[in-house]
């Protein structure tokens, strides 16, 4: 059975923040080539980086991101480049960028797509591109903070916190992918591509899932509580330390209550689940999840985590010695799963200020020599031309296909 995108083709000249568009069509079948500039991507210096035996870095999250893709290098800035850009173009169904919309570059690709109206163009912004947000640049931090997934993350006494490893950059190309292939799926009934363009910033709002609601529904919304979870009176938490760690969860009644028992019962066979909790009514026990809760109710869920808490503070899963039921990570433990951020929007209404600083690359990052065969095999089949510019003849022979699809 073929791939679900077989025989088709992208041209990706992304930088960090769309990097996973590419590597999803890819995973689908297509062949992505992936296009850098003289001396490589600067998005392949970000941490966290592997040293390679002969002395220099390569960042992990570009060898993840762009993994599966064929490779060329290419300056934008050269007369040249804009044959050298149609020529490729004209035999991909995918162009992706992501270059700031008012850029010389954004302005070329642009016109590349245009003179192919079966195209499917997608270009990935920090904040879109309608005014005032096409002219701001950001980072990975400023788009999380923007976004609203910052304003939960952390202590309620100390400043909020990202979440590591580049997650804005990987929901902006998450979300560019989708839209890649609602475009492909409407231009196989019309027979004419789209331009799509991905805010960086309102696909981090999708993380903040039902939170974005509270106001609305409740009156209130979350807050910024550590460990913890809940908006006004009441308190859940869902981070315990244990022996070697931390464990999420969320100890849950009523529907939540066979996993519940399930911790229980692991509790008891290690003789640490008081007697008061043994008959514990978990089916009819729900104090309120997210919203209001009566003192009696917040003490009576307080007393409850505490037990559990000491039960992890002693308990180290080992997998040479698994207990007799399944791992606290597992779903039977109190509906363990990591955590994720939920809130609302941390600026509504905000006026900005000055724009977020731009992102900045680092120096020192590898050339595309480096590149390993798995990411970029065609980087040795180009051909460097005078101006320091590398095209290859055909770059897309670079490796061959299940089959050949003509694009009206």
């Amino acid at each position: 059975m073929p791939a679900p995108l077989a025989g088709l083709r992208a041209l990706d000249l992304t930088g960090a923040p769309g990097y996973l568009c590419g590597r999803l069509l890819a995973d689908l079948g297509a062949l992505v080539i992936k296009v850098e500039p003289p001396g490589g991507d600067a998005g392949r210096a970000l941490a966290p980086r592997y040293r390679a035996p002969d002395g220099r870095e390569h960042g992990l999250y570009w060898h993840a991101t762009n993994a599966g893709k064929l490779g060329v290098t290419l300056a934008l800035e050269h007369a040249e480049a804009p044959r050298l850009l149609a020529d490729v173009a004209a035999r991909a169904d995918f162009v992706l960028d992501s270059f700031p919309p008012d850029s010389a570059a954004a302005r070329l690709v642009a016109e590349v797509a245009a003179a192919r109206p079966a195209l499917v163009h997608t270009s990935v912004t920090p904040f879109g591109d309608r005014p005032p947000g096409r002219a701001l640049h950001a980072d990975d931090i400023v788009i999380a903070a923007m976004g609203g997934s910052m304003y939960l993350c952390g202590d309620e006494d100390r400043p909020p916190l990202r979440l590591p490893l580049w997650q804005a950059f990987c929901h902006a190309g998450a979300e560019a992918a989708v839209g890649t292939l609602l475009a492909h799926l409407a231009r196989g009934r019309s027979g004419r591509g789209q331009h799509v363009v991905v805010s960086a910033q309102a696909a981090m709002v999708w993380t903040l899932m039902n939170a974005q609601a509270f106001p609305v529904l409740h009156g209130d919304y979350l807050r910024r509580s550590g460990p913890f979870v809940g908006s006004r009176g009441v308190r859940r938490r869902m981070v315990f330390p244990c022996a070697d760690g931390h464990v999420s969860l969320l100890l849950m009644g009523a529907q939540g209550s066979p996993s519940t028992r399930a911790l229980m019962g692991w509790m008891d066979e290690h003789g640490m689940l008081p007697a008061w909790l043994r008959a514990w009514p978990w089916e009819q026990w729900e104090p309120g999840w997210a919203m209001e809760a009566s003192p009696a109710a917040q003490a009576e869920m307080a007393r409850i985590e505490e037990a559990v808490a000491a039960w992890w503070r002693r308990s180290r899963p080992s997998p040479t010695s698994p207990p007799t039921r399944s791992s606290p990570s597992a779903s039977t433990s109190g509906r363990s799963t990591t955590r994720r951020s939920a809130g609302r929007c941390a600026t509504p209404g905000r006026s900005r200020a000055s724009p977020p600083r731009r992102w900045r690359s680092r120096a020192g990052h590898p050339s595309p020599a480096s590149t390993t065969p798995a990411c970029t095999a065609s980087c040795a089949a180009t051909t460097r031309t005078r101006s320091g510019a590398r095209a290859s003849s055909d770059p897309w022979r670079s490796r061959p296909t299940r089959r050949s699809r003509s694009r009206t």
